[in-house]
């Protein structure tokens, strides 16, 4: 499902491109991390990408499409150059992928100036939600601070008291932390320690009834 949305979007994308300018061919950057500990995750989006292309023909809006790969590398500098290089040098039409949050937020300046569509396959990041939406980016995964907004609703009505939170210093740790304090803190006042590694060892200083942990590579 998550796989046609993705095509579907591309389509009506590049549909729109060629009502207002003669394509012979459709140009889509895609930028995630393909190596390093989480070039799975960066993978399996250019696999997703690539299998839905085929499956329309090797065609979006009746066009041939060419699809270049890159690889962020995770660095959000990196993603930045990557992004640029795509829009100022390679003229694509979109750009899919974007990697993580802290990279999608570095390459955004560029994206958002140039009105290249851009369409984010794993990042979520709050700030592109709600008022901070934007015509040209697009989100097909979830917003970041969902699922924690679930577990701080859990842990409010469970009747917890103190709580040890430790995220990833960077926009989808920050989100994490925040949606998952919205909804404990929602009633009664708790007591929450956020926590931003490698500090971790604070967590020895005080003995939490919940403690919640999460590494980078299991977050967008």
């Amino acid at each position: 499902m998550k796989l046609q949305t993705i095509v579907k979007t591309l389509a009506c994308s590049t549909a729109a491109l060629c009502l207002t300018a003669a394509h012979a061919e459709i140009k889509i950057g895609f930028t995630g991390p393909l190596s390093g500990p989480v070039a799975a995750v960066g993978q399996d989006q250019y696999d997703g990408l690539m299998l839905g292309i085929e499956a329309l023909g090797k065609k979006l809006g009746g066009e041939a499409v060419t699809v270049l790969r890159e690889d962020d590398q995770l660095k959000p500098e990196l993603g930045n150059q990557i992004a640029r290089k795509l829009i100022d040098r390679d003229k694509v039409d979109a750009i899919v992928g974007l990697g993580f949050s802290n990279v999608l937020m570095a390459s955004l300046p560029r994206i958002v100036e140039s009105g290249t569509v851009a369409i984010a396959t794993n990042a979520g990041p709050s700030p592109l939600a709600g008022a901070g939406c934007l015509p040209n980016v697009f989100s097909m995964s979830w917003q970041n601070d969902g699922t924690a907004e679930a577990m701080g609703k859990f842990a409010q009505d469970s009747g917890y008291k103190r709580v040890y939170l430790m995220a990833p210093n960077y926009q989808a740790g920050k989100d994490y932390v925040a949606g998952f304090k919205r909804y404990l803190m929602r009633s009664t006042p708790r007591s929450t320690s956020p926590t931003i590694p490698p500090k971790s060892h604070s967590c020895k200083l005080r003995v939490p009834m919940l403690c919640l942990c999460s590494i980078r590579g299991a977050w967008a």
